[in-house]
């Protein structure tokens, strides 16, 4: 089951501005296609985070991120267990060496964190447990990696867990929008200004927009 999400709420303002970059680009001096020109803004920026799954605005995301069943079945090698199916309860990787368990974010660039909730089953009383940012004596329980694409959260230890619920800040904040993702979005609302009839983006263009695309979660 892949990770789910849904934006709570819009924190950030529009990675491209009417003034310094949307009308100098279609060389527009007068304010008649203001309101015309915010839509285009907003409407190709929602687009463009769709297919590409990245937040190109601040804004709050709730995510419910499942995790994929343990691996069981029979254990290899002389153990001293009954030649019975042996549940294996932790994540391969994580019975030796240096393997960290961390989650991926169905969104990035992750901001920051408000709060990490865990839950074993649906019938949870409460519904979802929240995991402190520290521990009693001051340790980080989980740490965000906001430079590997997609974004990750990495946890101090294992949980018995099923499903995990992640409320964070994502998006890139004023000014900090890649130029060359910016630039496709101004060759996208050219398109839009000049051919408001038609009703899908060239290829070409969706193309450019797909080199920024972040694979879907594994």
């Amino acid at each position: 089951m892949a990770a789910t999400y849904q934006v709570l709420g819009i924190t950030g303002d529009e990675p491209l501005s009417l003034e310094d970059d949307v009308k100098p680009w279609l060389h527009i001096d007068g304010n008649t296609d203001d309101a015309v020109l915010s839509r285009l803004v907003t409407a190709t920026r929602a687009y463009a985070e769709h297919l590409t799954r990245r937040a190109l605005i601040l804004q709050t995301i709730l995510a419910n991120i499942p995790l994929k069943q343990a691996p069981a079945g029979l254990l290899s090698g002389p153990v001293d267990y009954p030649a019975e199916p042996f549940p294996i309860s932790e994540r391969a990787g994580s019975l030796g060496g240096m393997t960290q368990f961390y989650l991926k974010m169905p969104v990035s660039p992750l901001a920051t964190l408000t709060t990490v909730s865990f839950q074993l089953t649906p019938f949870d009383v409460p519904e979802w447990t929240v995991i402190p940012a520290v521990d009693p004596n001051g340790n980080d329980n989980y740490r965000i990696d906001n430079v590997i694409t997609p974004s990750r959260v990495y946890f101090a230890g294992l949980l018995a867990a099923n499903r995990f619920q992640i409320t964070y800040s994502a998006g890139y904040a004023t000014g900090t929008l890649p130029p060359d993702l910016a630039q496709v979005l101004l060759e996208m609302i050219t398109f839009r200004y000049y051919n408001r009839e038609v009703s899908s983006m060239p290829t070409a263009l969706t193309d450019e927009l797909m080199f920024f695309r972040i694979p879907l979660l594994g």
